[in-house]
C-alpha cells in the first residue's frame, strides 16, 4: 500500500525553529525617545547603544534647542525692563573705565553713541548668532567628553558619531532649560533670572508676581542679600548662577548616557561628568574674573 500521508516539508523539522532568525524588535520612534529622555533616559541609551547611528536622533533635538533659543531671545528682548537693564549695565561699565582712567570722557561719549546705535534689532541678531554657535559647540564638546571618557578611558569602544547621537538626545534637557530660563527672564524682567540660586538675589524677582508666589522662599533671604545693581561679570553672581537645577538635571542625563554606552556603573560616570563640568566652569569663571580685573584696572 502506498503511503499517502502529507510530506511535512523541511520547515516542520525539529531544527527549523533553531535556524529561524529571531524577529527584529521595533525601534522606538524619535518623538518617544525625546520624551523618554525625561522619564527614562537609561532605556533610550540602552536602545541606541547597539544600533547604527541615526542622524535625526541628534539633529532634531539640537535644532529644537536652536529654535527655542532664538524665539526665547526675541521675546526676552521685547521687554522694556530688560532693554533698560542692558543699557544700564553698559553705562556702568563705561563709567567704571572713566573713573579708573582707562577711558577719557570724550571716548566715553563716543562709546555711548555707538551703544545707542546698536539697536534692539542688533542685539537680537547678535544674540541669535551667539546662541547658534553656543548650541553646536556644546553638542560637540559633550560628545567629545562622552567619546574620550566612555569610548576610550572606560573601554566602551563606541564611535564619536555615537557620542554625538547620545549628546544630541541628552540636549532635550537643554531645550527645557532654555524655555524655563526665558519664561523666568520675562516674568521677572531681568536677564539674571533663571532656575538657579542667582534668581533669589535678583531684586526684580522679589518685585515680580513670581516672587510674591514664592514669598516663603524669598523671605529666607535678608534685604541685604538682594542686589538692585549688578554687573554681569560679578564673580558672586556667576557662582550663584552656576548652581542651576536644570543644568544638574542635564549632567545627570549625560552621566546616564556615559554609563549605558560604556557599560560601567552610574557612580563613576557621574564623577567624570560632574568633575569635568566643575573644572571647566571654574576655569571659565577664573579667566573671566582675571580679564575683568585686568581691563578694569584692578
Amino acid at each position: 500500500m502506498t503511503d499517502t500521508s502529507p510530506d511535512p516539508g523541511p520547515e516542520a523539522g525539529p531544527e527549523a525553529g533553531a535556524d529561524a532568525a529571531p524577529p527584529e524588535s521595533p525601534t522606538t520612534p524619535l518623538w518617544a525617545k525625546l520624551g523618554n529622555i525625561i522619564a527614562a533616559p537609561g532605556e533610550v541609551f540602552d536602545e541606541i547603544r547597539s544600533l547604527p547611528v541615526v542622524t535625526a536622533n541628534w539633529l532634531v533635538p539640537t535644532l529644537l534647542v536652536l529654535v527655542a533659543g532664538w524665539v526665547g531671545l526675541w521675546l526676552v528682548f521685547q521687554q522694556d525692563s530688560i532693554d533698560q537693564q542692558i543699557s544700564d549695565m553698559q553705562e556702568q561699565q563705561i563709567q567704571k573705565m572713566v573713573e579708573s582712567g582707562k577711558m577719557s570722557q570724550q571716548q566715553a561719549d563716543s562709546s555711548r553713541a555707538v551703544a545707542q546705535k546698536f539697536t534692539k534689532v542688533g542685539k537680537i541678531v547678535g544674540g541669535i548668532a551667539g546662541s547658534g554657535l553656543t548650541t553646536f559647540i556644546s553638542l560637540f564638546w559633550w560628545a567629545l567628553v562622552l567619546w574620550l571618557v566612555g569610548g576610550k578611558i572606560m573601554g566602551g569602544g563606541f564611535t564619536y558619531l555615537k557620542a554625538i547621537e547620545a549628546a544630541g538626545l541628552a540636549s532635550v534637557i537643554l531645550l527645557l532649560e532654555t524655555v524655563v530660563r526665558n519664561l523666568l527672564q520675562i516674568t521677572c524682567g531681568s536677564l539674571f533670572a533663571g532656575p538657579n540660586l542667582a534668581l533669589f538675589v535678583v531684586d526684580e524677582f522679589h518685585q515680580s508676581s513670581l516672587g510674591a508666589l514664592l514669598t516663603p522662599v524669598a523671605s529666607l533671604l535678608p534685604e541685604s542679600a538682594r542686589w538692585a545693581d549688578y554687573d554681569i561679570k560679578d564673580l558672586k553672581l556667576q557662582v550663584l548662577a552656576a548652581f542651576d537645577g536644570m543644568v544638574f538635571w542635564g549632567l545627570f542625563v549625560k552621566s546616564v548616557a556615559l554609563s549605558r554606552l560604556s557599560g560601567r556603573g552610574l557612580g563613576p560616570a557621574l564623577a567624570w561628568i560632574v568633575g569635568l563640568w566643575l573644572a571647566v566652569t571654574s576655569l571659565m569663571m577664573t579667566v573671566g574674573y582675571a580679564m575683568q580685573r585686568l581691563f578694569a584696572g584692578g
